[in-house]
């Protein structure tokens, strides 16, 4: 960051000054502030003038966090977090991705899902459920600076598919859909939940993401070993929550949602009650409902990652507003019928094993290696293609190493003190 001291506070006392607050920080609190932020995030602005832009935005949405926090009227809260130097419109632009085909919500109206309210016992949702508890949700991911929400919506929707018919969760790639799925799908710009579940069960498969990582844009589609198929899908009786529940209590559930409201970006805690439309453009996933305080409320995971929300969820308002439900939550849910490839979840185990790094110290290293050189090389292979200098350790000579492999196929990473 090269921005003098004297520039950084006169930026920030203007900046403050055109964003008066009772409650708000000083310039140099300000200040001392977005730099904090910066080094949490890991971020650098070399150039000053984008230095003073970022921390203009940064201070603009500390203003606008603030003002919700003190004044609104809702059950949710806003606060920081890895989006803050953002405006609105760059977040959006880098965030969402759901995209339907003309005449996809109307199609969905006039068929007759396998799936109506009418016709099941309402009585058998249980009052609330959790799929991150039972165990049938992965890790919350980032989608990072690509619109692919529609990819790890389906994803996560097979992922707990599988989980739900063999009791085992699969982490699935997201990637391979990215890269791979030109089923009426745009890797980065944009998507639909069901054009990629039919690309799947077409493809007799999807990869996991151990064997297909995810890199946040698209790149040249290449094959690997399919570890969960889909058989078929169905698509939830639209605008209708009641149906929507019953869905949710079987299994994890793709929907779409309007996220294009200030508070998204924000949104910290609580149950967003806020009305905010239903022009789907955000494909996320229900993994469960409940209530709190007496509101209803949908859980749902997001793919902005862990700073975001409640640890990359949010609770949105259930049996809210309109028939379509809040943010459109109830007007294209769909959900897979998903099974392991026999054998595969081994094959998964295995790669997750041979993968796991365990990052050590200098000193951890130094004593797993000199407890007995010749014990650890007889207990220890050597990675492919790692540089290796194996040197006196007894006369004190450091072993130098990038990576090693023990023999319980853990991946060690030599970091040398500084």
């Amino acid at each position: 960051m090269k921005v003098s001291a004297l520039a950084s506070f006169v930026a920030a006392a203007a900046i403050a000054a055109a964003h008066a607050h009772a409650a708000a920080p000083s310039p140099l609190e300000y200040e001392r502030e977005f730099a904090t932020w910066l080094e949490t995030h890991g971020l650098v602005f070399e150039d000053p003038l984008m230095y003073i832009q970022k921390m203009e935005t940064y201070i603009a949405n500390d203003q606008f966090i603030r003002h919700h926090n003190e004044h609104s009227n809702t059950s949710f809260t806003l606060g920081h977090n890895e989006f803050s130097h953002l405006t609105f419109q760059e977040f959006a632009a880098m965030k969402r991705g759901f995209a339907m085909p003309e005449g996809y919500l109307e199609t969905r109206l006039k068929q007759a899902s396998t799936m109506n309210s009418t016709s099941v016992d309402v009585d058998a949702a249980p009052v609330s459920v959790d799929w991150v508890e039972k165990g049938g949700v992965t890790a919350v991911k980032n989608q990072g600076q690509c619109g692919s929400c529609w990819a790890f919506s389906t994803t996560g929707a097979v992922e707990g598919a599988a989980f739900v018919s063999g009791k085992k969760l699969p982490t699935l790639s997201e990637q391979e859909l990215v890269d791979c799925d030109h089923n009426g799908d745009h890797g980065c710009n944009g998507g639909l939940m069901d054009h990629a579940l039919q690309w799947i069960q077409e493809q007799g498969g999807i990869c996991s993401e151990e064997a297909y990582n995810y890199h946040g844009a698209v790149e040249q589609c290449h094959k690997c070993k399919q570890v969960v198929q889909v058989t078929g899908f169905t698509d939830v009786t639209s605008n209708d929550e009641t149906a929507l529940k019953i869905a949710v209590s079987k299994q994890p559930v793709s929907v779409a949602i309007e996220a294009d409201q200030r508070e998204f970006q924000f949104y910290k805690s609580g149950v967003f009650d806020k009305p905010c439309g239903q022009q789907l453009d955000h494909g996320v996933l229900a993994v469960g409902y409940g209530v709190e305080d007496d509101k209803k409320f949908w859980k749902i995971k997001n793919s902005w990652g862990t700073t975001w929300g409640e640890n990359g969820y949010i609770r949105l308002a259930r049996d809210f507003g309109p028939a379509a439900g809040q943010c459109g939550i109830a007007m294209a849910p769909s959900y897979p019928h998903a099974a392991w490839i026999s054998g595969a979840d081994e094959v998964q185990q295995q790669e997750e094993a041979i993968t796991e790094e365990l990052v050590v110290t200098e000193a951890e290293m130094e004593s797993l290696l000199t407890e007995s050189l010749e014990l650890a090389l007889e207990n220890m292979i050597f990675e492919l293609g790692a540089m290796t200098e194996n040197n006196d350790i007894d006369n004190g000579i450091d072993l130098q190493l990038e990576n090693v492999l023990d023999g319980e196929h853990h991946v060690y990473e030599y970091i040398p003190s500084v």
